[in-house]
């Protein structure tokens, strides 16, 4: 469980100067539709492939899409419950407080597809919004 937390840790630390580096606004609407495809192309993330590294290194297809504080409370929930599960039991009835070992390990479990499935969906709202600010179909929404 330490590693764990400590491979997030090193990796947050690596990607800190994770940006979009998006030219300036006045420069994309100068460009051809074929600049801006290109452009697109270029900075939108597969939301299967960052669901996938959010699997193997948690949060982390969060932080690609800038929204680690939500991937982080997400995983703390996940934490909570491995805590749970290996906190001191009651003698007498098996359970930290009402919840059994069985109980907090699924917990556990459901925490952990609530973030896969949250990272899918907010890669694609990255996607969506992206596309919005080079195509200017619409105001970003975030």
């Amino acid at each position: 469980m330490m590693k764990k937390i400590l491979v997030i840790v090193l990796l947050l630390s690596f990607g800190f100067s994770h940006t979009t580096d998006l030219p300036l606004k006045v420069e994309i609407e100068m460009m051809s539709e074929q600049e801006k495809l290109l452009l697109y192309e270029e900075h939108k993330i597969n939301p299967y492939y960052n669901t996938l590294i959010s699997g193997l290194i948690p949060t982390y297809g969060h932080y690609r899409v800038n929204k680690w504080k939500r991937g982080l409370t997400i995983l703390s929930l996940n934490v909570l419950a491995y805590f749970i599960e290996s906190a001191p039991k009651n003698p007498k009835t098996g359970t930290v407080g009402n919840v059994s070992k069985k109980e907090a390990k699924n917990y556990a479990q459901v925490f952990s597809v609530i973030l896969l499935g949250d990272t899918f969906y907010q890669t694609a709202i990255y996607n969506k919004n992206l596309y919005n600010i080079i195509f200017s179909t619409e105001n970003s929404t975030q």
